[in-house]
Parts: structure tokens; C-alpha cells; sequence
């Protein structure tokens, strides 16, 4: 919770395995949820995401993982983390 408002964390993401731990391990504290928009990756991101406590939600497309990681958020404040290199 940040100034009385809930926060989810919204990470849209496809094969970032290399990348999703520390982009997770890096979202402040007061991120109540943190919801992985996995576009049927092939890799490990959504085995990493979920180990780390993420909410992982494997859409059949990035515009669908859109709407419906806003409707399970459920929350008035949201942040939308873009990529992100492994070195960010």
C-alpha cells in the first residue's frame, strides 16, 4: 500500500527469464501485487515469476494479458513496467 492506495505491478513479458528475478526483487515493498503478463513464453520467466510470488497470467496475446491483468488487479493505482534488459 503507497499513501493509502493499493498498487499491482503489471509486467508484461515474453521469454525473460534472464531478466524477470531481478526486475521482480527490484519493485518496492509497497507493491501490493505483482501480476506477470507472460505471453506464452518458452523459457522459465513464468516458473521464475511465480517462485518469486508473482501472479503469472499466460494470455493468448499481449493485448488480451492487457485487459485482463487490469481487471485482476483490482486496484486504482497501477504502474506498467515496460522491458527491461537484464542489466537495468
Amino acid at each position: 500500500m503507497f499513501r493509502g492506495y493499493t498498487v499491482a505491478v503489471i509486467i508484461p513479458a515474453f521469454n525473460e527469464a534472464d531478466a524477470i528475478g531481478k526486475v521482480i526483487r527490484d519493485i518496492p515493498d509497497f507493491a501490493d501485487t505483482i501480476i506477470v503478463a507472460d505471453n506464452n513464453s518458452t523459457d522459465d520467466t513464468a516458473t521464475i515469476a511465480a517462485r518469486l510470488g508473482a501472479v503469472v497470467v499466460p494470455p493468448e496475446a499481449v493485448a488480451a494479458a492487457t485487459s485482463m491483468e487490469v481487471q485482476q488487479a483490482k486496484t486504482p493505482t497501477l504502474y506498467w513496467h515496460e522491458r527491461c534488459s537484464p542489466d537495468c
